[in-house]
Formats: structure tokens, C-alpha cells, sequence
């Protein structure tokens, strides 16, 4: 098993590159273990690791303290002012795999 999610991974970050893999993967709702793993059985360098979950993993943070701050009068209005701020993640993280998404699928025949 951790073979094929090392193969796989391997071939993520050999497309995206690993600072891009990392901000994208932390961009992404995907759990952090199962990010953390595969980077690691992928040889992700420890600095694109650090500094890609430190760019990858802020908007989260940021909504986290904004949810958290108005928990006092929190209310479905409220959660409904994060769906901009998510769905800029979103935008971000397809931006960030456009371009390897494109060398992968095109350049590659």
C-alpha cells in the first residue's frame, strides 16, 4: 500500500514540484496526515515542506479565527461571509496546478 501512495505522490510532486504540491495540497480540504505521509514517502525537502504548510495552511488558519471570533453570535449569515474566503482556496489552488496540469497532459505526448 504505501508503495502505490509513495508512486503516486512521487508523481505529483514530480509534476507540480514540491513547494506548489505542498501549498496545494494544504489548500485543499484533504486531511494533513494523509498529506504529511505522502510527502514524506515522496522525499519532499523538509523546507518545502515547512514553508509550503506555512503558505498553504494560513487561509485556513485565517478562517478559523474568523469562525471562532463570532461564535458568540454565530449564525448561518455568518458562516456565509467564509464562503468567499473559500472559495478563493479553491480558485488559488486550481490556478497553482493549472500549469503542471497542462505540461502533464499536453507536453507529455
Amino acid at each position: 500500500m504505501f508503495g502505490r501512495l509513495g508512486e503516486s505522490g512521487g508523481r505529483f510532486f514530480e509534476t507540480t514540484g514540491d513547494l506548489r504540491g505542498i501549498v496545494v495540497s494544504r489548500l485543499s480540504p484533504v486531511p494533513a496526515d494523509a498529506i504529511s505521509a505522502t510527502a514524506g514517502l515522496s522525499n519532499v525537502s523538509p523546507r518545502a515542506f515547512v514553508i509550503g504548510t506555512t503558505i498553504g495552511e494560513a487561509p485556513w488558519m485565517i478562517a478559523a479565527v474568523l469562525a471562532g471570533s463570532s461564535l458568540d453570535s454565530l449564525s448561518v449569515d455568518e458562516l456565509g461571509k467564509n464562503l468567499p474566503l473559500i472559495a478563493a482556496m479553491g480558485l488559488v489552488a486550481l490556478l497553482l496546478l493549472a500549469g503542471p496540469a497542462y505540461r502533464h497532459f499536453f507536453d507529455s505526448e
